[in-house]
């Protein structure tokens, strides 16, 4: 069996995650990544308050746009399932995730 490891979970690392998976399908896909969830430059960071009270808040790329065919497809997967949505106010395809 094939072990591939896949270093960040930010959006490439999941596509390259994903693909590797779709083209060989009995490897093993490992993602690293050093932060608390995926998301890379689109995640959000979580802090605690003094009081105790956990906030989050996004502290990079607020949005990105899908050019190939094959993203869009996949976007609108992750949509479907809650993980990203389309931002219509910032423009004619941009998502947030």
């Amino acid at each position: 069996m094939v072990r591939v490891g896949v270093i960040g979970a930010g959006l490439s690392g999941l596509l390259c995650a994903q693909r590797l998976l779709s083209q060989m399908p009995a490897a093993h896909v490992t993602v690293l990544e050093w932060g608390r969830g995926p998301g890379g430059r689109t995640a959000r960071r979580r802090v605690v308050l003094t009081d105790g009270t956990e906030i989050s808040f996004d502290h990079a790329a607020p949005c990105f746009s899908a050019k190939s065919s094959e993203l869009k497809a996949l976007l609108q997967e992750w949509a479907a399932s809650g993980h990203a949505a389309l931002w219509s106010e910032a423009g004619e395809d941009v998502w947030v995730g």
